[in-house]
């Protein structure tokens, strides 16, 4: 049984395990943190958590193994909130399988001001797995978030997930367990737009930055952690001007930001697909 107890205000909270010795201490990680040292145990993000395992299933930890919460405030009121987080890990002397995380982060977010986006990725899940429990995460200027179930062939499949806006993202369990399809994958995606005057970025400010983030709980594993990362495009895209008006033939030129040994194909897709054709 795991409890994650916090007052109004959170934005989430994130239990992670080390996988190296670290010094104690409190640091300021606005910035994030390493994912090569710590890998997610659980995260809960606007309400608290409190979720009984499944028969058998259990969450293995080291002797004397580092637990790292990160908790990330968000006070929109005008006053000062409760920071205690009261954390809840209830042992047992019985297991039957461990329970492991898909923590997938899409840092491919870059969105022009008034721009309309759309990002996806997929993630592999290990064969054999069944989901207990899923959760998505996006900023404000995130939409229609969703989670479909397909093989790495396919372009659709089955929804497992959906939040249309932020405060819609729920800890979601699966009673029974979802068998999932041996060799099939999650595919995250969010909806973007831009209302600023400033580019959105990846990152971990609210205002000026995004995330497109899943985290899938599952057993039996193997390995207990696995990050999926989309990291940042390789390509820079140039025109002659940002602007395309109506009936316009724009060309693009496209070029690696960093050398590539193997073939690289570049597929290009509007944001809109109803007012560009590509």
């Amino acid at each position: 049984r795991l409890q994650v107890k916090f007052p109004e205000g959170s934005h989430h909270v994130h239990i992670y395990r080390s996988l190296e010795p670290e010094e104690d201490k409190v640091y300021d990680c606005f910035k994030g943190i390493d994912w090569t040292k710590w890998s997610l145990l659980v995260g809960a993000q606007t309400k608290p958590m409190d979720w009984q395992l499944p028969e058998g299933v259990t969450i293995p930890l080291e002797p004397h193994q580092q637990l790292l919460a990160q908790v990330h405030w968000l006070n929109t009121t005008d006053h000062a909130i409760d920071s205690q987080i009261d954390l809840g890990f209830h042992s047992t002397e019985e297991s039957q399988e461990h329970l492991g995380v898909v923590f997938g982060v899409n840092q491919r977010i870059n969105i022009s001001p008034g721009q309309h986006a759309r990002v996806q990725a997929f993630c592999p899940m290990p064969e054999g797995a069944k989901l207990h429990a899923m959760m998505g995460h996006f900023h404000a200027h995130g939409s229609d978030y969703k989670v479909v179930e397909r093989m790495p062939n396919q372009t659709g499949g089955n929804e497992l997930y959906a939040a249309p806006d932020e405060p819609a993202f729920e800890f979601k369990t699966y009673a029974p367990a979802h068998e999932i399809p041996r060799g099939a994958g999650f595919q995250y995606e969010c909806s973007f737009f831009n209302w600023g005057g400033a580019p959105i970025t990846w990152g971990s400010d609210t205002q000026t930055q995004e995330h497109c983030n899943m985290t899938a709980y599952f057993s039996p594993a193997e390995k207990i952690s696995e990050l999926c990362l989309t990291a940042p495009s390789k390509l820079a895209l140039t025109a002659a001007s940002p602007t395309v008006r109506a009936g316009q033939s724009v060309t693009f030129d496209v070029a690696l930001n960093a050398p590539e040994q193997d073939d690289v194909v570049v597929a290009l897709q509007a944001s809109d697909a109803s007012a560009l054709e590509v």
